[in-house]
């Protein structure tokens, strides 16, 4: 089970109080929900120390990893991959530059 602490009221965002590790030993360092006027946003950031393969989640979101366009900062920050599917916006951000592991993800409708 997953503690949230409020952060802001409004616009209500809420953000887990510690910590998640999952079944799979990826540990998520940070989670974010943001209501802004009914759109939501879920932002979940990796934990570096273990690699959460961009493969891997390129197989749940159906993001395209080899069709990507190279985004504005990928040389600086890591590569950024998009998809929209079943009304949700998907992006993915590498862990840094050359990066196979994914650094976070953000859901948004």
């Amino acid at each position: 089970m997953v503690h949230f602490k409020l952060l802001r009221q409004e616009p209500p965002i809420l953000k887990a109080a510690g910590p998640i590790t999952l079944t799979d030993g990826v540990v998520v360092s940070d989670v974010t929900v943001e209501d802004y006027k009914g759109q939501r946003k879920l932002s979940l950031a990796f934990d570096s120390d273990r690699c959460f393969p961009l493969a891997q989640v390129a197989g749940i979101t159906d993001v395209q990893i080899a069709k990507a366009l190279p985004q504005e900062h990928d040389d600086e920050h890591g590569r950024t991959f998009t998809t929209k599917k079943n009304g949700m916006l998907v992006i993915v951000f590498t862990a840094g530059p050359g990066s196979e592991c994914v650094g976070s993800i953000v859901l948004a409708q």
